[in-house]
């Protein structure tokens, strides 16, 4: 079965959204398209990127996160992934917005990158260090081709707990990390750490933001037209199997059931999201 990230390869967000007032408090509010790109700003903000810099993204994904920067700061980026279908997604949208001279995405292992020392003013790692072997040698390799004073930003998951046995098979596996695990990571690779945030509870994984919408409706209907929640719901996944592919469907309705496990509570509460701001020091 295709992962949900292959699934969602064509332009549109794989990483969490962020709402600035907390998502609890803003969700019903904020879309999660818009709330995508909020993360993506927190990111370009962090990164203190200025026109005509050159941006490396350590896990590009599909690509639209760079060409949301490229659009607002002008910089130029270099990203780089070793999923093919994403490779390919990543070109094909930087060729539509017009804006293939300013990026480039190549297939490329980030704990052996071939760039020199020092190429790079600003780097970036946006979910996507968790999914890397060895992380390591990955965040060594940023330092290595940022020059000094660089900035390098990194936002991923902390303390990510697997679905049981029975819900695994749609989700793609992480390697926990906490707060502090994951700074001291970059900190031994010589980044000063600037600062670090727990934005858990402004942040929200984008399967998690569809359930609780799906959720949300059916607890509505139960109380006044019982009849149609499993309408409902059949009706909810397929519009998403048509606007993101049948992985993603099947993971929502996977995550959707295991809202009924006894150790979901738990689980969801060890769940969480950071963001981390450093800088290469200068020589």
């Amino acid at each position: 079965m295709e992962s949900i990230f292959d699934a969602l390869a064509h332009g549109r967000p794989l990483h969490h959204g962020y709402w600035a007032g907390g998502y609890r408090e803003d969700a019903g509010a904020t879309p999660w398209s818009d709330a995508a790109d909020q993360l993506t700003d927190l990111f370009i903000d962090k990164a203190a990127l200025r026109p005509g810099a050159h941006l490396f993204d350590l896990g590009c994904g599909n690509g639209q996160p760079v060409v949301r920067a490229a659009c607002a700061s002008g910089v130029r980026v270099t990203g780089i992934t070793v999923n093919a279908q994403h490779l390919a997604a990543a070109t094909r949208l930087a060729n539509e917005t017009g804006l293939a001279g300013s990026l480039e995405f190549d297939l490329v292992d980030g704990a052996q990158l071939p760039y020199p020392d020092g190429f790079f003013q600003a780097a970036w790692a946006m979910q996507s260090v968790v999914q890397i072997v060895d992380q390591a040698a990955a965040i060594r390799e940023v330092h290595r081709i940022l020059e000094p004073g660089g900035r390098f930003v990194l936002g991923d998951i902390i303390t990510r707990v697997r679905l049981p046995e029975e819900y695994a098979a749609v989700w793609t596996g992480t390697t926990a990390h906490t707060l502090n695990s994951f700074t001291a990571l970059v900190s031994e690779a010589g980044f000063e750490i600037l600062e670090v945030t727990d934005l858990t509870a402004q942040t929200r994984c984008m399967v998690s933001w569809y359930v609780d919408e799906l959720l949300r409706k059916l607890d509505e209907l139960a109380g006044v037209e019982p009849a149609a929640v499993g309408t409902y719901q059949q009706r909810y996944l397929g519009d998403i199997a048509a606007k993101h592919g049948p992985g993603p469907a099947q993971l929502i309705a996977a995550v959707a059931e295991y809202r009924k496990h006894p150790d979901y509570a738990r689980n969801e509460e060890s769940m969480g999201f950071m963001l981390l701001q450093a800088r290469k020091k200068q020589s």
